[in-house]
């Protein structure tokens, strides 16, 4: 692996070998796994983006209206979960008092899920609970109407431990949990509309989550959080997460199509491109040739043409629209008058 790795070859092949073979992933297999992440990933500022461990903590609200969000609020989670999740956060809005505001969720290969209420009035409340599985772009949604909503961030890898069947299933599909788990689906969507509180949702969600790793949980998926939290810590290129996991080509094929829900090739792209971004949201003028060579591009067309796969335009586009009013929430981007993109619905 690079010289950013968390483990080196020799340790984590000695690791895998310790792991344990039966299929439930016990609370100490899972502490285990997090002792194995080195504590030196959390100051990598890419890991931290998406995949940080987060202690159990509340944070303040943010108030940005100016994009349509009235608050937003993240939580840390427990030790248990946050291995398999990596935040939770709420947002709610009135986008009839703020006007047209769209959301895009920047990609990174996660799988979400997420309450939403439609109706602040509990007497009439209406409420859904939605599956995100791995997007492979990322689509532009409208925010319309009175609504809040609390989202559950699932770590790359995480899919199958939560749901239970593999990630390929979900792959850039967006439904009801309901759809998927028929009579749970329903009992948690009831529970979570008969909450007062954000905390309480919040409480509601986490213990659900906690409960399917109990059931689901196995030793690979263990294995596949800890080595995908390894490289994307690392920052290195595809071959040092084939080296640092002792694959061949076909495993890597076969793992990440039932862990991850994409190729190994589109989930480094992912990260690629997301990674750029968070660079270049940092500079007035982009340096597209400069960042395309820093991180791992052949040069700035091929850069432009996985900036578009994701994003759905160009890099210079992106950041005309960014400057004419774009805001970052937590690797979300809130726009103005955005036109949605499509998404398949099933």
């Amino acid at each position: 692996m690079g010289s950013g790795a968390a483990v080196s070859s020799d340790e984590h092949r000695e690791s895998r070998r310790d792991r344990p073979t039966k299929n439930d992933a016990s609370t100490s297999d899972v502490a285990g796994g997090v002792a194995r992440v080195d504590a030196g990933i959390l100051t990598n500022p890419h890991f931290m983006a998406e995949c940080s461990l987060a202690p159990l903590a509340d944070t303040s609200f943010l108030d940005v209206p100016d994009v349509g969000l009235d608050r937003y609020h993240r939580r840390g989670l427990p030790a248990d979960v946050s291995f398999w999740c990596s935040s939770i956060h709420s947002g709610a809005s009135d986008s009839t008092a703020t006007g047209k505001v769209s959301v895009q969720r920047i990609s990174t290969g996660i799988a979400g899920i997420w309450f939403q209420c439609l109706d602040q009035d509990r007497s009439s409340r209406r409420g859904r609970v939605m599956v995100s599985g791995p997007m492979e772009q990322s689509p532009i949604l409208p925010l319309v109407g009175v609504w809040h909503s609390d989202t559950l961030s699932l770590r790359p890898g995480a899919c199958r431990a939560v749901f239970g069947i593999p990630a390929k299933e979900l792959a850039n599909r967006r439904f009801d949990l309901e759809d998927l788990l028929p009579g749970e689906g329903k009992a948690l969507v009831q529970r979570l509309i008969d909450q007062s509180t954000r905390s309480a949702r919040h409480d509601v969600l986490v213990e659900w989550v906690r409960r399917r790793i109990r059931r689901n949980a196995r030793a690979k998926d263990l294995s596949m959080v800890t080595d995908l939290q390894c490289w994307i810590a690392s920052a290195g290129p595809l071959r040092d997460f084939a080296q640092q996991t002792g694959s061949s080509q076909r495993q890597l094929q076969r793992w990440f199509s039932e862990h991850v829900g994409m190729t190994p090739g589109a989930f480094s792209h992912l990260w690629q491109v997301r990674r750029v971004l968070n660079e270049s949201l940092t500079q007035v003028r982009p340096d597209w040739a400069g960042l395309a060579y820093q991180y791992g591009f052949a040069d700035q067309a091929h850069l432009v043409r996985r900036w578009k796969d994701v994003l759905g335009e160009s890099p210079a586009r992106f950041h005309r629209r960014w400057r004419d009013g774009g805001r970052w929430v937590d690797g979300m981007i809130f726009w103005p008058d955005s036109k949605p993109s499509s998404l398949p619905d099933s």
